[in-house]
């Protein structure tokens, strides 16, 4: 059984039981993002709008993700998702995130480990770890932004939860 604090999976990821209200206080505890400061998501709850995320709460959706199996090839189940959903917004209380904001979120995070991954395959690129940021001489960004343009975003972003990416998502 693999078990994230707040939510258990058993048997095909299908079946979840909620934990007491000891865990959830244990869980804030353990987990040290939900600062009062943080920007959160969607207050609204508005499901036309896209949520803003905080790359903890983007790390914890994946952390989240990464302990769920798949119900399916293609994903996870309905039921799963209204799970996680009930998650995060336990989680980040001052967010009010739908399931489908959190859907939308996880096809973006597979799209960038894509782009990512693809950057990576050039030759000059590497992920320097200490800044969580991709590297490469101006020569190897200038020939990525002439044969690529859409990947010259990469240059100054930072990805602090890219082992979680790459966890998720290798061999997919």
């Amino acid at each position: 059984m693999r078990e994230l604090k707040g939510i258990r999976s058993e048997g095909r990821g299908e079946r979840w039981e909620r934990e007491g209200e000891r865990e959830r206080e244990k869980e804030a505890l353990e987990w040290n993002d939900t600062d009062d400061s943080l920007e959160d998501g969607c207050t609204d709850g508005s499901t036309s709008q896209r949520a803003s995320w905080n790359d903890n709460q983007k790390a914890h959706l994946l952390q989240v993700l990464n302990c769920i199996p798949r119900a399916h090839k293609g994903g996870w189940s309905k039921d799963v998702w209204e799970n996680i959903t009930d998650h995060m917004n336990r989680k980040f209380p001052k967010s009010i995130f739908t399931t489908q904001q959190l859907k939308q979120q996880e096809k973006d995070l597979h799209k960038l480990y894509k782009q990512v991954k693809e950057i990576l395959n050039c030759p000059g690129f590497r992920r320097d770890t200490s800044n969580c940021m991709l590297e490469a001489s101006n020569n190897c960004w200038i020939e990525l932004s002439q044969s690529r343009g859409k990947l010259s975003w990469s240059r100054s972003r930072r990805i602090p939860y890219y082992h979680r990416l790459v966890a998720l998502y290798e061999g997919t």
